[in-house]
């Protein structure tokens, strides 16, 4: 990766600094809160709402950006190949939206009220239906404009919306089904894989450390890397990473886990959110070891890997036989030591 090259004819915009906001729309403080725990709605001395966090990110897409078709990526989020195909997904085209799925259910996420509430039918009312991670997604705002609208809605009122939704992730079906677009909310059915840092600097019982989530396009292959929670390019030393020297302070993915359900999600994230992972007993190398197949990519959808399992162990893949996320993952490391050598200071990529 040549950073100077790669970003040749960007422009940077703040949206911090936007001078333009739709007036029909109820007011909300425009700029930025690098207060402690700003994240979400946050109120200054005459009431009015600051959209830092998640509600920057919606108003970005609904008003800042001049692009008609858009790849919305959280800073912590890699493409693991080109996605300028995902616009040419059949998925994407049929319904000019492309999301993509959380490990959780919506009925853990999402509270039936932020549906009913407006004469809606809850979605997880009809069946299994998994809530939205927005780490990514892509738009076609042209044809949802519509859609925009509600969605800024619903963000800009994020001190009551917030309460029934985790953030900004799933009011985006929500805004479709206010715009009576339901059918064109299109969401990836496959839960995304976690990437497991094995060093032997991990301690007992958690050897196989949580370093984010991979993300799947439609037809299954891997797409994103989405590095969440502990699994950030991010090299203070805290929580589990007390005790790990540079460079093991920054978690370093081995293998990937199958599509995890709910269930198995559960178990990795356990109740400790600085040590999630899984302990040695939970891996299963052997399925991948006795079920050779021309591309490991495909390794859960041809050797018959059930991805609603909620049983341990778990299969996983060695990262190295996953061409694009091992040179996505080895690239950032290069990258952020040389950083962190060069200045002899501590740096924060995807944060």
């Amino acid at each position: 990766m040549h950073w100077p090259g790669d970003f040749t004819g960007v422009r940077c915009v703040d949206a911090g600094a936007f001078n333009w906001y739709p007036g029909h729309h109820r007011p909300v403080k425009l700029g930025h809160d690098d207060s402690e725990g700003a994240k979400g709605a946050m109120a200054d001395h005459e009431g009015h709402k600051d959209h830092k966090g998640f509600q920057f990110k919606v108003f970005s897409l609904c008003y800042v950006t001049s692009f008609d078709e858009v790849l919305m990526l959280d800073s912590d989020n890699l493409p693991l190949r080109n996605p300028e195909y995902l616009f040419e997904s059949r998925e994407y085209l049929d319904s000019g939206s492309l999301f993509f799925s959380d490990w959780w259910d919506i009925l853990e996420w999402v509270k039936p009220e932020a549906y009913t509430a407006f004469g809606l039918q809850f979605p997880g009312y009809t069946g299994a239906t998994l809530a939205a991670e927005s780490g990514q997604l892509l738009l076609n705002r042209n044809m949802h404009a519509d859609v925009l609208e509600w969605l800024w809605f619903l963000n800009s009122h994020a001190d009551t919306i917030y309460k029934l939704m985790y953030g900004d992730k799933d009011t985006f079906s929500l805004a479709f089904h206010l715009a009576g677009k339901a059918a064109q909310y299109h969401q990836v059915p496959i839960p995304p894989s976690c990437p497991l840092d094995a060093s032997a600097q991990n301690a007992e019982p958690i050897r196989y450390l949580h370093a984010g989530m991979v993300q799947h396009d439609p037809s299954g292959l891997p797409a994103f890397l989405h590095r969440t929670a502990e699994g950030k390019v991010y090299p203070f030393n805290h929580g589990y990473r007390k005790a790990r020297p540079f460079p093991f302070a920054v978690l370093r993915a081995d293998f990937l886990t199958v599509p995890l359900s709910s269930r198995r999600a559960s178990g990795v994230l356990g109740s400790d959110f600085k040590k999630m992972g899984l302990k040695t007993e939970q891996i299963d190398h052997t399925t991948y070891s006795e079920c050779p197949v021309p591309d490991p990519r495909t390794f859960h959808l041809e050797c018959g890997v059930s991805l609603r399992s909620g049983t341990y162990p778990v299969p996983v893949i060695p990262v190295q036989d996953i061409p694009e996320l091992a040179r996505v993952l080895n690239a950032s490391y290069a990258i952020h030591d040389a950083l962190q050598h060069a200045f002899h200071t501590t740096f924060v990529l995807g944060h």
